[in-house]
C-alpha cells in the first residue's frame, strides 16, 4: 500500500516572476529561489526575504556546494552555468557548455538545447561532482568536469553569447 500524506501549504510571496527552482545554503541557513526573468531570492527560514540579486540569464536550476557554499546557476538560453558570489552579489565564473562544438549535445529534435536542472553529487574521494540535466531532445544528464576545456574552438556563436556577458 502506498502511504499518501496531506500537508497544509504555507505560500510565500516571492515578487519574482517565473520561479524555476530551490535550493538550500547550509552555510548562510538560507533558502535560494531562482527564477526565468534572472533573479535570485534570499530567505531566512522562517521564509522572509533577506536578499534578491539581480543575474542576467533565464536562470533554471540552483545548486549549492556542499563544502564551499558557491552557488552556480544553469542559464538555459546561454548554454552556460553561472557562479555566483552571494556576498558580492556577482557572477565570478561562467561555465561554458558548447552545444554546436559537441556533437553529442546536439539537440536531435531542434526543440529546446536548454541547461535545466543541477545538483551536486559526492564523489568516493570527499570531493563533490557538478551535474546537470539538459531538456534537449534526447533529454540527457550530463555530468560536468573541471577538466572541461579540450583544447577546442569554441563555436562563433558561442564566442558571441560569452562576449555579450562579459561586456554586459
Amino acid at each position: 500500500m502506498v502511504r499518501v500524506d496531506r500537508i497544509e501549504p504555507r505560500f510565500v510571496d516571492l515578487k519574482i516572476k517565473g520561479p524555476s527552482s530551490v535550493a538550500f545554503h547550509a552555510q548562510r541557513g538560507t533558502i535560494l529561489v531562482a527564477s526565468d526573468e534572472g533573479y535570485i531570492v534570499e530567505l531566512d527560514m522562517d521564509l522572509r526575504k533577506i536578499d534578491r540579486y539581480k543575474v542576467k540569464g533565464d536562470l533554471e536550476g540552483i545548486a549549492v556546494h556542499p563544502t564551499t557554499g558557491q552557488v552556480y546557476l544553469a542559464s538555459e538560453r546561454e548554454g552556460a552555468i553561472l557562479e555566483l558570489d552571494l556576498d558580492e552579489g556577482d557572477v565570478t565564473r561562467t561555465i561554458v557548455i558548447d552545444f554546436e562544438s559537441h556533437t553529442r549535445l546536439e539537440d536531435v529534435k531542434g526543440d529546446n538545447k536548454g541547461i535545466e536542472g543541477l545538483a551536486f553529487f559526492p564523489t568516493g574521494d570527499a570531493g563533490y561532482q557538478l551535474f546537470s540535466v539538459l531538456q534537449a531532445g534526447p533529454a540527457r544528464l550530463l555530468q560536468l568536469s573541471e577538466n572541461i576545456n579540450d583544447g577546442g574552438k569554441m563555436s562563433k556563436r558561442m564566442r558571441k553569447r560569452v562576449r555579450d556577458r562579459l561586456e554586459s
